[in-house]
């Protein structure tokens, strides 16, 4: 058995999701990596339709990213980016400055639930 982890990772501005997904894969094969299997990642992305002002004066949305990993069918991950308007908490992850990213994993269930929220 093996670990899996979800990690955000940016998308530099020249590059593709494909392309830094080949960056990451020829790093870790130059540190000894060997592909044993494959997996698949899906993700759905919902904006809120209101905007708040980040820290930095700039306007920012809350973004909940849903997640579905094929190793782990039963499960749901979901990453929530909000706007703060101070410094990023010590612990929190911050992919975009003035945001803080919430994560939660719960059952399969919880795609139905964002689905009846979707209009709120």
């Amino acid at each position: 058995m093996g670990v899996t982890i979800l990690q955000p990772f940016p998308v530099k501005e020249n590059m593709t999701g494909a392309m830094t997904i080949e960056m990451l894969v020829k790093r870790v094969q130059a540190l000894g990596g060997i592909q044993v299997g494959q997996f698949l990642v899906d993700c759905d992305t919902y904006a809120s339709s209101a905007t708040a002002i980040t820290a930095g004066g700039q306007q920012g949305t809350k973004t909940l990213n849903i997640l579905h990993n094929s190793e782990y069918p039963a499960s749901t991950f979901a990453l929530l980016e909000v706007p703060v308007s101070g410094p990023v908490p010590a612990g929190q992850i911050s992919l975009t400055p003035g945001f803080k990213t919430v994560s939660l994993v719960a059952d399969n269930l919880f795609d139905l639930l964002v689905i009846k929220m979707k209009d709120v």
